[in-house]
């Protein structure tokens, strides 16, 4: 008997697991109820295994991941790997069963002893006087030998026919598979049997599969889109409503503005096909000519904008750098005065202390909680956004010795393009991705 491990919303729950498919998602339908707003009805099934568990998730949904890496079609896993669903963690831990003695045991229950060596057979042998046998006509044996050749070339004959149809159908069958895999959101092994069937397919065939190609690919694009407006929600929630809610009441200032109108470009230029895109356009108008963003930033704009940056987790001092950096030459007397004296007291000496921190945080999550995805979405940070060449490279050094950061960072690919991107311009992860024969 296996247990099942849930943990959301701060609580756990533990389950025994025996045989069967366990329907996991929200609605009423499902065995395992989850409470996460972000989990469908019917989410994913789960199956328990001989060697783990295999996890099918449903066409059209939010795919579960496992070490930052989305599940989009049937995959097995070990016990003990993490299932990300949402906001809840499942994961299954197999019991031990005691072993078999190896004796062999009928349903009686009595053990069945085996000889050790084979009986030796006595047969008696007969002497005797040595008979002449008399052999076949020679007329008789090569009648028989042209005999023979024509049913062996008769039997080829059919034998030839029947493989011809057995391929044609296999490669119907296989056809209709992919279409399936296609259907139940199994893109990987519909492209893999795809790859295979042409090879072996006609003309008329090849087209077909063509064709099939162009769905999954079409497909993959539709579940990158799901995986990336996910990011995009949690974005707008935090850099957007919130700061609007808190920030944007009755009559802000015009830094105050400036700085949601910048969200709100950035928003649109990094999630343009995003379900909330029209509510983005709907406040850009609104805000149409209530800040200048084609001048320079003011002192004000730039100061209250750099202290956003440094403020929280993650934090971006390579941005906050870049804006102090840009405007210093502009400034005067008290303004420049204060403008330097945030960059070395504030950003150069916080930026030492939150990277030692960081890495800390990076080994905990990896060592004690378990975590190798948290783990590496801190050291993405660090090497993306601290806006030094030595820590970042500090951070990529611990990163690529983590024994899957090939897949853990293949997960960024599709809910966080733009980081995916920058941290394989690092240099150390760079040599390390053509060393591993890391090819995204």
């Amino acid at each position: 008997m296996s247990k099942l491990i849930v943990e959301e919303n701060g609580e756990r729950r533990v389950f025994k697991l025996s045989g069967g498919v366990l329907t996991v998602g929200s609605g009423a339908e499902a065995r395992l109820r989850l409470t996460s707003p972000d989990v469908a009805e019917i989410h994913l099934e789960l199956e328990l295994s001989e060697t783990g568990i295999l996890v099918r998730p449903r066409p059209g949904v939010t795919p579960a991941q496992v070490s930052g890496v989305a599940i989009s079609h049937e995959k097995s896993l070990g016990f003990g790997k993490v299932i990300q669903i949402g906001s809840a963690r499942v994961w299954v831990e197999a019991e031990g069963v005691p072993a078999g003695s190896g004796a062999d045991v009928r349903r009686s229950g009595k053990r069945v002893l085996k000889p050790k060596t084979a009986p030796v057979s006595r047969s008696v042998v007969k002497r005797g006087r040595p008979r002449v046998e008399q052999g076949a006509p020679v007329w008789l044996i090569t009648g028989g030998i042209i005999t023979a050749v024509a049913v062996g070339l008769i039997v080829l004959k059919v034998m030839f026919d029947k493989s011809v149809r057995h391929e044609v159908a296999g490669l119907d069958a296989t056809i209709a598979a992919i279409r399936n895999h296609i259907q139940l959101s199994q893109l990987d092994v519909a492209e893999e049997k795809v790859v295979w069937a042409v090879e072996r397919a006609s003309p008329t065939e090849r087209r077909a599969l063509e064709a099939l190609r162009g769905e999954i690919d079409a497909s993959k694009r539709r579940n990158q889109l799901v995986v990336a407006h996910r990011t995009g929600f949690k974005w707008m929630k935090t850099y957007l409503e919130n700061y609007g809610d808190r920030y944007l009441a009755g009559e802000p200032e015009s830094y105050k503005v400036r700085l949601f109108v910048k969200r709100l470009y950035e928003f649109k230029r990094r999630w343009p096909e995003h379900p909330r895109i029209e509510w983005v356009e709907r406040e850009l108008r609104r805000l149409e000519g209530a800040v200048d963003l084609v001048s320079a930033p003011t002192w004000d704009d730039v100061e209250w904008e750099v202290r956003f940056l440094v403020a929280g987790k993650p934090r971006s001092y390579a941005s906050a750098f870049a804006l102090l950096d840009g405007i210093l030459p502009r400034l005067e007397s008290d303004e420049e005065i204060v403008a330097l004296r945030m960059r070395k007291e504030e950003l150069v000496l916080e930026r030492a202390e939150y990277h030692k921190d960081r890495l800390r945080q990076a080994e905990f999550e990896y060592k004690e909680n378990e975590d190798p995805a948290m783990a590496v979405w801190w050291l993405v940070n660090s090497i993306l956004e601290l806006g030094d060449p030595g820590m970042a490279d500090e951070a990529a050094e611990i990163l690529v010795k983590f024994p899957n950061a090939a897949g853990l960072l293949l997960g960024y690919q599709e809910s966080h393009p733009d980081m995916f991107e920058g941290v394989l311009k690092n240099d150390v992860v760079k040599a390390w991705a053509e060393t591993a024969g890391f090819s995204p």
